[in-house]
């Protein structure tokens, strides 16, 4: 969630095509000596774009949702509308897994989301998904630069990072 006068809510996915084994590897890569994991939020310029270098590097796939006018309390249907609609994308795109960052308690509503997209032709029936802490899961790392970086741009901050992305990036506007 991207706190604006307007409320901003941003999804991002990016579609890793090689080896999760790999995809760590390239996202551990533009770590800096001693540091455990790479946030948006805590990184400098230089980091960032080191990151999304990385990710043109790898031929990532990069899908971003944005929803806007959200207020505090409607966070959660802005997050079902825009998982939702990455959901559908990604059953075009023939992706069969799915990870999500964890929210704790709060997973429970992307999993209710999920089985009501599989039931509605949404997503695929066959889709595996599960949640998983970004400190495990670095290539977790790439999809939050990615929000990071759309979210920037949706709030007129920043768009250079977005335009780093080129030709790799797709952004939609999800309305209700």
């Amino acid at each position: 969630m991207r706190r604006t006068a307007a409320g901003l809510y941003v999804v991002a996915a990016a579609v890793v095509m090689d080896t999760p084994d790999k995809a760590s590897a390239a996202a551990k890569e533009v770590l800096l000596p001693r540091q455990s994991r790479f946030h948006w939020r805590d990184e400098s310029d230089r980091q960032r774009y080191r990151m999304l270098d990385c990710m043109l590097a790898a031929e990532l796939a990069v899908y971003g949702y944005i929803r806007r006018s959200v207020p505090a309390r409607g966070q959660e249907r802005a997050r079902a509308l825009c998982l939702r609609r990455l959901l559908w994308d990604l059953q075009d795109a023939k992706v069969d897994e799915v990870v999500l960052e964890s929210r704790h308690a709060a997973d429970r509503r992307d999993r209710q989301t999920i089985v009501r997209a599989q039931k509605a032709g949404v997503a695929a029936t066959g889709l595996k998904y599960r949640h998983a802490f970004p400190d495990s899961e670095p290539p977790l790392w790439f999809a939050d630069a990615a929000a990071g970086a759309i979210a920037a741009h949706a709030a007129e901050e920043n768009a250079a990072y977005l335009d780093r992305l080129g030709p790799c990036s797709q952004v939609i506007e999800v309305e209700p």
